[in-house]
């Protein structure tokens, strides 16, 4: 997760990366299932309804799209 813009929205909102990926999922509408075993990490997950992204850092999140997915923990590049 070395992309410039979660970085700099991570700092803004002192939260992870992973928690302003999460947010701008369920800003979306879109139910993210994440998972973990480590209960810090859990807590990180849940703890994002206490702050929201502009509608203008959606729109940017949305430009740095590569178009990769994962599944199975294998890398999909191209596909819908």
């Amino acid at each position: 997760m070395d992309e410039p813009k979660l970085k700099e929205l991570s700092r803004k909102y002192d939260k992870s990366v992973a928690q302003v990926i999460l947010r701008w999922l369920t800003q979306q509408g879109i139910v993210a299932i994440p998972r973990s075993n480590k209960v810090e990490k859990i807590r990180q997950n849940i703890s994002i309804f206490d702050f929201n992204l502009t509608d203008a850092e959606i729109d940017e999140i949305y430009g740095i799209n590569k178009n990769i997915r994962t599944v199975g923990g294998k890398i999909r590049v191209g596909h819908d």
